[in-house]
């Protein structure tokens, strides 16, 4: 796997106005949305609202609002990105549960696990572990997060799903087995091929 182009390489220009910079830089981070997305949305709001929906109408939001972002690093662009998909996330709970069952536990949950992301390291996670890979190595060379977002963007999407559950959500496995709508045993099956799947994509990566 090649290194992505940084976010040095596009921000000047991107901010400027340049509408094919704009577009190169906001693609560098779907699929860190995708995942950030992915954990929030429950098995009864999937079936009127796809992850990838969401991360599109925030997608389209941050290059209308581009002109409007103040920061000047990496991190501090993820955590505007972050605040767009949850006004994202916020507006369509309206439409599809209803202000009154709005969670607004949300908010804290999507920048708890951007966080948790960005500081993670794949050798301290020893389901990640590969003695064939350097994780640590490959950590430093990028944003932590853009990395593991971009590793499980390679998983299917019930693979991806768990992972993200039970890695940086923390939760159990009846946990999220209810929040995905499958059977506990289903969801252990998942993790455990999810597991091996990302360990093989890992050993080989030439990051």
């Amino acid at each position: 796997m090649t290194e992505s182009p940084t976010f040095e390489r596009y921000i000047g220009d991107a901010l400027a106005g340049r509408v094919t910079e704009q577009g190169q830089l906001l693609q560098l981070y779907r699929n860190y949305l995708l995942v950030l997305a992915a954990s929030q949305l429950g098995a009864d709001l999937r079936q009127r609202l796809s992850p990838s929906d969401l991360v599109q109408e925030a997608m389209l939001a941050a290059f209308k609002g581009l002109a409007t972002f103040r920061g000047r690093t990496e991190a501090e662009f993820l955590g505007w990105l972050r605040q767009i998909l949850v006004r994202c996330l916020h507006r369509q709970l309206m439409v599809h549960v209803g202000r009154e069952k709005r969670d607004l536990r949300r908010e804290i949950t999507v920048e708890q696990i951007g966080r948790s992301m960005a500081n993670a390291s794949w050798s301290g996670r020893p389901e990640f572990q590969s003695e064939h890979s350097s994780p640590s190595a490959q950590v430093i060379r990028q944003e932590r997060a853009v990395i593991m977002a971009n590793e499980l963007s390679r998983l299917s999407p019930d693979h991806r799903d768990v992972v993200v559950l039970r890695t940086f959500q923390s939760l159990g496995f009846r946990d999220i087995a209810e929040k995905l709508g499958k059977s506990e045993g289903a969801v252990r099956m998942c993790w455990l091929r999810a597991i091996d799947q990302l360990r093989k994509n890992m050993e080989g990566s030439e990051l």
